[in-house]
């Protein structure tokens, strides 16, 4: 007879082409009536599993486990994080270390360095389609480029930080607050005005400029195109949400 923990889940989320794993992973927990602390059990054997931040780097036996207990492919489960972005655009001594916390990511888990913030979203988005975009794990990424509002990272009703991780079986959506059990995209936007998308970019630009200027200090030393490429950085960020 064969173990519990050795059945595949019966029902497959179809990834969102720009959608973060963690996003799909809690989905595939929720389309298959359990919680995600119980899917990161029986993929994992560790419930807390999904503390890890999976957006950024995978490791092989991971992927062997979610492999095991889905019906995604290996490429499938590679397109949901950043790792081709990493690979691309990281300076090899920082993308060997894979437990280094890259400055222009927003934090993923509570550290003595950090603080978690919480996962930002878009109420809109999240009404039409539930699910976490990629994209929003970038921190100077302060609006949604669709629908021009402010991310937020916060339940409106509870003002507890947006943590779908700790959504029980019956609060079976990513729409869904796992503390007050409101609906999250029952509120009212915050309307940004101008091309809020392009403050973000400008932003994020400057980072990347003063990491090649020897003379300013800089925290992303970690994230560098390539050392001669100042004529590049103000379109660099685009490019980074474009391939997402």
């Amino acid at each position: 007879m064969k173990s519990y923990y050795n059945l595949k889940y019966p029902i497959k989320a179809i990834p969102f082409n720009d959608e973060s794993i963690i996003s799909w992973m809690i989905r595939t927990s929720f389309l298959n009536g359990v919680d995600p602390k119980s899917l990161s059990q029986s993929f994992f054997n560790d419930s807390v599993f999904l503390n890890r931040d999976f957006d950024r780097y995978i490791n092989p036996d991971a992927i062997k486990s979610i492999l095991k207990f889905t019906y995604v492919s290996k490429e499938e489960i590679k397109q949901l994080t950043l790792q081709h972005l990493i690979d691309k655009y990281v300076n090899p001594p920082f993308r060997i270390n894979k437990y280094i916390q890259y400055q222009w990511l927003r934090p993923f888990t509570k550290r003595a360095y950090q603080t978690f913030e919480g996962f930002y979203y878009c109420p809109l988005c999240l009404k039409s389609n539930s699910y976490l975009k990629l994209s929003w794990r970038l921190r100077n990424m302060i609006s949604c480029q669709e629908h021009k509002i402010k991310l937020i990272n916060k339940c409106s009703h509870c003002n507890k930080i947006y943590d779908p991780r700790n959504n029980s079986y019956t609060q079976n959506s990513l729409n869904i607050c796992a503390h007050c059990n409101q609906d999250l995209t029952n509120i009212k936007v915050l309307m940004t005005y101008g091309n809020s998308s392009n403050s973000s970019l400008k932003s994020i630009a400057k980072n990347i400029k003063n990491t090649n200027n020897p003379k300013k200090e800089n925290k992303n030393k970690n994230f560098i195109l390539h050392p001669n490429s100042k004529e590049k950085v103000e379109s660099l960020y685009q490019e980074l949400l474009n391939e997402i």
